[in-house]
């Protein structure tokens, strides 16, 4: 699983909606209803027109929004870390 990991912080929308259907269903990961709105949300907000569907049905959805939106935005740092760490040689 650390390739779908690696792969959806490298910005590849089709790992992060796998990531987030995976996490949503507790398929190879714990169940997190708010790790799976975040990557769903994140690959929506990069075009992936399934992931927003996912993401805004209410049976996907967690009870507690404050918590999504604090999870996206350090998700987004991480990734954007990730990212400078990789292009600088700094990760294999």
């Amino acid at each position: 699983m650390e390739w779908f990991e690696l792969a959806a912080y490298k910005g590849n929308t089709q790992a992060q909606f796998n990531l987030g259907v995976m996490l949503s269903n507790g398929q190879a990961f714990a169940q997190d209803f708010v790790s799976a709105h975040m990557w769903l949300n994140i690959a929506a907000s990069f075009g992936n027109e399934r992931a927003a569907q996912i993401r805004d049905s209410p049976a996907k959805r967690p009870s507690d929004c404050t918590a999504c939106t604090k999870t996206f935005i350090e998700a987004q740092n991480s990734a954007n870390i990730q990212d400078k760490a990789f292009h600088l040689g700094n990760v294999g």
